[in-house]
């Protein structure tokens, strides 16, 4: 029996170059998704080497560091020792009449279903509205840092004038326009700043959230990113349509502690949780929900599940409380292997949504071309 060993706490107790035992690495928590002991983990397959090896390189946890480190080594050991497989010794021939010869069958291969593709999953892009507004964002910065020198060369200006001793009132009048100027620069130039930044986050959000996707799931499954319906201003980050039913996941990177309480998200924000806006969970159902609508619109009767994944950890007991699935990234592959719904779509459904999607996507870019060529 595990005893019940707390979960490593963020201050460092110990040093980190100091070697735990293995019955010590066996009781640490694993501090993310079901904060299990991680022998348990280990032993049940779960906590595999590539994770380990974050462990052990990344995490904050001066404890999981050293635990991850040991059970590296306790799984090297156990790949040594492992027995090499030997082939049993062919019986000795004994001499046998010569038997009638009888046409062997032509040995068959197992069915396609035994075994999914493993190539990955196809990821279609329909919009680079992410990459596009942090490009334009950024020029946007770069104007108004060249605004910033000719505020900067109209303050010296005004320095220079009041060394020289001109009117009062109107080296005062100037004075007062360029900290005027100051105020409005530093504002303007903190709002793009941050643009940027979320825009970044973003991107850089939802491609990691991607590729665990895509490494996760087989070649059966599509993967459609950014899909913006008609009639819509806003897309869905993800759309997933394969055997495991059709989902739309929204993507989370926010770089702020995050929680589910009473059904509600909510966002730290300066010591306070506060509400987030918009909240995660209520955008994707209504994205879900319109997703539904959009396939009946096309004679298609499909419900769509709906999931939120975040781009960076976070506690897994943060999110207990949420109706609908959350998607921690060290459980993205895990939930992605799992997916099913409660009424499996046929192939020819399938093949129906992915047709009606790949269209949408194909007249969203056009679309986005046809504006940037006349921007161009």
């Amino acid at each position: 029996m595990i005893p019940n060993v707390p979960p490593p706490t963020q201050e460092p107790s110990e040093p980190q170059d100091v070697p735990m035992s293995l019955d010590e690495a066996w009781r640490v928590r694993w501090p993310f998704d079901t904060r299990e002991p991680m022998g348990a983990m280990f032993d049940r397959g779960t906590l595999t080497r590539s994770k380990l090896q974050w462990a052990a390189e990344k995490a904050k946890w001066p404890e999981v560091r050293r635990a991850a480190q040991t059970l590296i080594e306790e799984l090297e050991r156990r790949t040594a020792a492992a027995p090499a497989p030997t082939q049993a010794a062919p019986p000795p021939a004994q001499p046998t009449a010569p038997a009638p010869t009888i046409p062997r069958p032509t040995p068959t291969t197992a069915p396609a279903s035994a075994e999914p593709p493993r190539y990955g999953a196809r990821v279609v892009v329909a919009s680079e509205y992410l990459e596009e507004q942090e490009t334009f964002h950024g020029w946007l910065l770069a104007y108004y840092a060249g605004l910033g020198v000719a505020v900067a060369m109209l303050t010296l200006n005004t320095i220079f004038w009041l060394i020289r001793g001109q009117s009062a009132w109107l080296t005062a009048l100037s004075l007062m326009a360029n900290i005027v100027a100051w105020v409005w620069f530093a504002v303007v130039v903190r709002r793009q700043i941050q643009k940027v930044r979320s825009y970044r986050a973003g991107r850089k959000g939802e491609e990691q959230v991607v590729e665990l996707l895509r490494q996760a799931l087989d070649s059966r499954w599509t993967i459609y990113r950014n899909l913006q319906l008609p009639d819509r201003r806003d897309d869905l980050d993800l759309v997933l349509v394969g055997p495991g039913g059709v989902w739309a996941v929204q993507v989370k990177a926010t770089g702020a502690p995050l929680r589910v309480q009473g059904g509600r998200w909510e966002v730290k924000r300066g010591g306070q949780w506060v509400a987030a806006k918009p909240d995660p969970g209520a955008q994707v159902k209504g994205q879900a929900k319109r997703l539904n609508d959009f396939f009946k619109c096309s004679g298609i009767n499909r419900y769509v599940e709906a999931a939120v994944a975040l781009a960076e950890s976070q506690p897994f007991d943060k999110f207990e409380g949420s109706p609908i699935p959350v998607w921690l990234p060290f459980a993205i592959e895990a939930r992605a292997r799992q997916l099913s719904t409660r009424y499996p779509p046929s192939a020819a459904e399938l093949e129906r949504i992915s047709e009606l999607l790949s269209r949408r996507a194909v007249e969203q870019r056009a679309v986005e071309e046809a504006r940037q060529g006349r921007r161009g």
